[in-house]
């Protein structure tokens, strides 16, 4: 097995995966009849696009262009930010033919997470940020959107992961969108998905998260678009508790972190929350994110997740 390293800028010192004073840098490995390719900078463009047909999301601020990391994985790519320890945003293609078909393979979820061994273990998080702390490593690109078993193991790497809140959110509502989506894909052939999160005040002013400060988003976000229809759906939904007709009990949560608790529960209109409450145009995500996607126009704020079964 060979791999490539390729380091532009500054002198590179790299030992055993961990590379210092690297202003970019870039290999590929040949791992399982496909290429993992790492790249930190302006390299990493366009590196990945089977898994951003349509364009890989883009932003407009040049410390961010400079400083993220790009990760194409088998299944998904990720831009993460070693400045919040997050992906910034993960990107996948969801074809419902294929997702049966892993169905019927039996890929089997497998929860080892790690930190990717290929980037330095510096800027990823770790799994004692986590303990006690009412916070899943939550998955960008869901678990079970993956289509064999090593794409399955490679969803558990931090590059997928965002502090969230676990009960009645990752557990909850955001569990029901990603089978909702898998739904989506099955109806529609082939969806295009992007998530990540969402620092309403900036990620310096975020609470951190363990020995590693990994930025908590406020908010999450995911963006569909169908690349037949020329559609799009996007959600941006509270990283907090949020109550749905499915909830049976509100988790008291963690002091530390006041967004976990019962008292920063979500209602919408004083009721049951739905995925429609989270409709919003994909510009607004592009606008509190500071990326920009498809470049397609949205549907309206008005219109309701159940649209998007097969027209």
């Amino acid at each position: 097995m060979k791999m490539k390293i390729i380091a532009w800028g500054l002198i590179a010192a790299c030992s055993i995966g961990l590379v210092q004073n690297v202003d970019a840098w870039s290999f590929t490995q040949k791992q399982v009849g496909y290429q993992e390719k790492i790249s930190q900078g302006q390299s990493g463009v366009n590196m990945c696009v089977e898994h951003y047909p349509k364009g890989m999301p883009q932003t407009k601020d040049e410390k961010v262009n400079r400083r993220i990391f790009y990760f194409c994985e088998e299944n998904y790519a990720s831009g993460f930010d070693p400045a919040t320890k997050t992906p910034l945003w993960i990107s996948e293609v969801l074809n419902g033919a294929k997702l049966a078909d892993a169905e019927d393979d039996g890929v089997e979820r497998e929860n080892d997470f790690r930190q990717h061994p290929r980037a330095p273990s510096a800027i990823q998080a770790n799994n004692s940020d986590y303990v006690r702390s009412k916070f899943d490593r939550g998955h960008m690109g869901a678990a079970k959107n993956m289509l064999t078993q090593n794409a399955m193991s490679e969803s558990f790497y931090f590059i997928n992961m965002v502090p969230q809140v676990g009960p009645n959110m990752n557990r909850g509502i955001w569990k029901d969108l990603e089978s909702a989506a898998r739904k989506w894909a099955k109806s529609r052939g082939e969806i295009l998905v992007v998530s990540g999160p969402i620092f309403e005040k900036g990620f310096e002013a975020s609470p951190k998260l363990g020995s590693s400060k990994v930025s908590v988003p406020s908010h999450l976000y995911k963006v569909f678009f169908d690349p037949r229809t020329n559609e799009s759906l996007a959600f941006i939904m509270p990283n907090r508790q949020i109550i749905t007709r499915k909830v049976k009990t509100v988790d008291q949560g963690n002091p530390q972190f006041p967004q976990t608790q019962d008292t920063a529960k979500v209602l919408c209109g004083g009721q049951a929350c739905t995925f429609d409450d989270f409709i919003v145009p994909a510009a607004e995500v592009e606008a509190k994110t500071g990326l920009i996607f498809y470049n397609k126009a949205s549907i309206s704020k008005n219109s309701k997740s159940r649209m998007w079964f097969a027209k």
